[in-house]
This record gives structure tokens, C-alpha cells and sequence, in this order.
């Protein structure tokens, strides 16, 4: 058994990674993110991630996700956005056969 993260889980740490036995290329993390009508204002777009990054550095938000076992990386609309560049590439096939439509 291993994660397939490229760390640890923070309820798991015995369990190794994928990338620790040099399986990089399957490493997959969840992630939930914010997102936006394409078009959005940069003012308005750099207030939500203003407001979302400070709730999530705030300890009592902090504590309530981890203890529902979720990691936490609170990123920028561009860490995000360069996620998301990675990642569609990587599971086009995934997308395509699943019918969801490009826009």
C-alpha cells in the first residue's frame, strides 16, 4: 500500500508514497478549488482569494479540515490555474470518454 500524493498523509504517516518507490507518474492528489466565470474582474478574483487563503490559515478552519482529513494548500488563482494546465493534460483520456464537454 502507498499514497499517491507526493507527501505523506497527515493521518497516514507510516504509509509511504508512489513517488517514494519512483512511481512519480502516478502521482494524483485531490484538491478542491475555487472557481470563477471566465472574465472575472482581477480586483474581484484577487479579493476572493484574499478572503479564502486568510479562512483557510485561520487555526479553527485549520483543524476542522484536517480533522475531516483533508490536506491543506491555499494557493493563489495562478497556482490553481497551473494545476489545472498540468493536469487536464494528463487525463484528457479520463475526460473525453466521461463526454464532458471543452469550453
Amino acid at each position: 500500500m502507498a499514497i499517491n500524493g507526493k507527501q505523506r498523509w497527515h493521518d497516514l504517516l507510516n504509509l509511504p508514497t508512489l513517488e517514494g518507490f519512483s512511481y512519480d507518474v502516478f502521482v494524483s492528489e485531490p484538491f478542491q478549488g475555487l472557481l470563477t466565470p471566465a472574465g472575472m474582474p482581477q480586483a474581484i478574483l484577487d479579493r476572493c482569494a484574499q478572503v479564502a487563503i486568510a479562512l483557510l490559515n485561520e487555526a479553527e478552519t485549520r483543524n476542522r479540515l484536517l480533522g475531516a482529513g483533508f490536506t491543506l494548500k491555499a494557493r493563489r488563482p495562478e497556482g490553481l490555474a497551473r494545476r489545472i494546465a498540468r493536469e487536464v493534460p494528463l487525463w484528457r483520456d479520463v475526460i473525453e470518454q466521461a463526454g464532458i464537454p471543452r469550453e
